[in-house]
């Protein structure tokens, strides 16, 4: 059988060449498409732009937020963590987190004229661990409050973002 097949692959070696060409091509497209963890800090930077808790949350992993802080930011110890994470306690804090961000959403619209946010530079992208990441990215963030008494802000920071599976755990502005 495996002579068959050896023999099969020597005999239609373009069709072989080209499916393992077409193979690579698309992995390396869905690589592209589904981002990683850059892709992650850029989204939920663009998320916190357009002060859009529904598209915030959904660039954040609560159970890996909630793993994150159970152990203490070590990435030796966040798998078994997260695995030991309880679902109802997910639950609760997913609907805390979602308040607190619709309340920031909220304040955003009414204390600012102008609100900006936006990553200026990924600087350091660092596996820790399985599927977990660290990414520093230079966030450049311009205000202009409704209060006429206070100038217009124009920072730019370095954050360290925490990104497990391409979702946000830690870090922030």
């Amino acid at each position: 059988v495996l002579a068959k097949a050896i023999a099969w692959v020597k005999s239609h070696a373009k069709v072989v060449a080209i499916v393992a060409v077409v193979v690579v091509v698309a992995l390396l497209l869905i690589g592209f498409i589904t981002g990683g963890p850059k892709r992650a800090v850029k989204s939920y930077v663009s998320a916190m732009n357009k002060a859009d808790a529904e598209k915030i949350m959904k660039t954040m992993d609560v159970k890996g937020t909630l793993a994150w802080q159970e152990c203490d930011g070590d990435e030796d110890e966040f798998l078994d963590a997260y695995e030991d994470i309880d679902d109802d306690d997910v639950e609760e804090y997913e609907e805390m987190a979602q308040e607190a961000m619709e309340s920031m959403c909220d304040s955003i619209e009414d204390d600012y004229k102008k609100y900006s946010v936006k990553v200026k530079k990924i600087k350091k992208v660092e596996k820790l661990a399985k599927g977990l990441y660290s990414v520093k990215a230079q966030i450049e963030m311009k205000t202009v409050t409704n209060d006429e008494d206070e100038d217009e802000e124009d920072e730019t920071e370095t954050v360290e973002f925490i990104v497990y599976k391409n979702k946000i755990i830690s870090g922030g502005f």
